[in-house]
């Protein structure tokens, strides 16, 4: 709300106002059958109409400054200002997340006993298998 109150709109009692009657409309809405969806233009509509009845009863006469006052205002009761701050959190989160990792390279002789470790455990695998089924060495079962 500190960056409503900077644009100089209006005053802080018009303010106080606005919130006020926007804060009681949606929470009314809500107990209603409603749609969620439709707060946020509800908010605004009220806000806007909040805005010239505050100005009218303060003696304020800039009602085009008025209802961009309630517009503000009853978006920011709903809390939809908080909708456009989320992408932008996730979007510096995917930046983090992106970062890419230091990947170390394998030189030749690594390669080679990895594959060595692979190889014989898959053929102490199959050892075992043709062993029980009562194979030789070559997989040839035995009469």
């Amino acid at each position: 709300m500190d960056f409503i109150n900077q644009l100089n709109l209006g005053s802080g009692v018009e303010i106080a106002l606005i919130a006020a009657i926007c804060y009681a409309v949606t929470q009314a809405v809500k107990q209603t059958n409603i749609g969620n969806h439709w707060l946020p233009w509800i908010s605004m509509a009220v806000g806007v109409v909040a805005g010239e009845v505050a100005g009218m009863s303060q003696g304020d006469s800039h009602y085009l400054s008025l209802g961009i006052l309630g517009l503000l205002i009853g978006g920011a009761t709903v809390g939809l200002f908080d909708g456009f701050k989320a992408p932008a959190v996730a979007l510096k989160n995917k930046d983090a997340a992106n970062i890419p990792q230091q990947v170390m390279p394998i030189n030749n002789t690594e390669k080679d006993d990895l594959q060595n470790i692979i190889s014989n455990t898959q053929n102490s695998h199959y050892d075992q298998v043709t062993a029980q089924k009562g194979g030789d060495s070559h997989g040839r079962i035995r009469s």
